[in-house]
């Protein structure tokens, strides 16, 4: 694994415990998932520091605006195959009617850590525990 990855798994691994908190990124206060996986590329130096726009936390249900996804592909990463996944790269999964919840992968797809909405926190799991089960996901990379 390079230095960059490991450096974003380093960071993800500091936010582990922070509670869940829509539309915000304080370590150890609040994050939820589009912040915590930016926050981590960004910390790494994979990224330059994106403003996310404030977006309401039910999006997933009403609209077909693809928020999220078109967020991380305008910071450059490329889609991969989710069987090539490899550790930091960012998993995206289908919350409703869009790619809504992202998740770092560790050693995919029995591990990933995240800001999860359901546990109130950022916890590593598996890649389709719990809410995440049958859930249509995609990969992507910024290596």
């Amino acid at each position: 694994m390079n230095d960059q990855r490991q450096r974003v798994l380093a960071e993800a691994m500091e936010w582990l415990g922070t509670p869940f908190h829509d539309c915000s990124a304080v370590k150890g206060a609040g994050v939820d998932c589009a912040h915590f996986v930016h926050a981590c590329y960004v910390a790494a130096g994979v990224i330059g520091d994106q403003h996310i726009q404030p977006y309401s936390p039910q999006h997933m249900m009403h609209r077909d605006e693809e928020l999220f996804l078109g967020y991380v592909l305008a910071t450059g990463a490329r889609e991969i195959a989710l069987a090539e996944a490899q550790p930091a790269d960012l998993i995206i999964y289908r919350i409703g009617r869009v790619y809504a919840h992202g998740a770092l992968a560790i050693a995919w797809p029995d591990r990933i850590i995240h800001a999860h909405m359901q546990s109130g926190r950022v916890l590593i799991s598996s890649a389709f525990e719990c809410d995440l089960r049958g859930r249509q996901a995609r990969a992507f990379s910024f290596w």
